[in-house]
């Protein structure tokens, strides 16, 4: 299914439970969870396909290497196939000294395992922001309905959403480590010596402000609700508010 469809199914599943009621977390929790297990579940069904889809890559090539008469490719596919057949791992980069071959296939395959991982995480990011905007518009009606009790248990409820939908995005946008060089000689003049450079923050341009609420907090189109991007901070999400983001120095970290 696609993800743009997907998602809009699971919009219409979070908005049916309106007016809100004392049911209303409960309603939403169980739809969220059933979606969010079945993204979880369709990662699982892709990533265990890799493995065998690696194998039988490596026997095609072992197949192709034959036929064209290369004895020290075929030695090198059963050298890595015997390898496979052992570790069933898919190394984080290709040992020097591999042939161009079979290192093609490993970046192949490694890309597969990241672009399973990306889509979950990235599925997974989106079905949590529909779920907090479903559950910031019940606090506030169960707010102004007086049932208090309810909505303090939506707002604990928000936290750990918020919590889970901060863990996908760490995924999709790990912050940058800015790497020092291994044996300085000389302050680097690219960076002063710093090991990494500031830039302004690509989504709010330096602004420190979140792009999507103009800093307000607020969802533009309904101003009582929190706007999901910052949850509710004004601040942008990506640099935290503070305008910048590190990247490595380009210079002095080359090896």
């Amino acid at each position: 299914m696609p993800a743009f469809f997907g998602a809009c199914l699971v919009a219409v599943a979070l908005a049916r439970a309106a007016p809100y009621t004392a049911d209303t977390l409960d309603t939403h929790a169980t739809t969220y969870n059933k979606h969010a297990a079945e993204i979880e579940s369709a990662c699982r069904t892709r990533l265990a396909a890799i493995p065998d889809q690696y194998a039988k890559t490596l026997a095609e090539l072992e197949a192709t290497l034959i036929r064209n008469g290369d004895l020290e490719g075929v030695q090198a596919a059963r050298k890595e196939k015997s390898r496979f057949e052992k570790d069933r791992d898919i190394p984080e980069n290709t040992p020097s000294g591999t042939r161009p071959e079979i290192g093609d296939i490993q970046a192949r395959f490694r890309k597969a395992l990241t672009d399973a991982l990306t889509d979950k995480h990235s599925r997974l990011a989106e079905l949590t922001r529909l779920y907090l905007d479903r559950l910031d518009a019940s606090q506030a009606s169960l707010t102004v309905q007086n049932k208090i009790e309810e909505a303090i248990k939506v707002r604990a409820e928000i936290k750990k959403a918020t919590f889970l939908l901060a863990d996908a995005l760490s995924y999709l946008d790990p912050p940058s480590v800015p790497e020092k060089p291994s044996t300085p000689t000389a302050p680097c003049r690219h960076c002063g010596g710093k090991g990494y450079l500031e830039e302004d923050c690509p989504m709010c341009k330096g602004k420190t402000i979140c792009p999507g609420c103009n800093g307000s907090g607020k969802d533009l189109s309904r101003p009582t609700i929190r706007h999901a991007l910052c949850r509710g901070s004004g601040k942008c999400p990506k640099c935290f508010g503070k305008g910048k983001l590190k990247t490595t120095c380009p210079v002095c970290a080359t090896p």
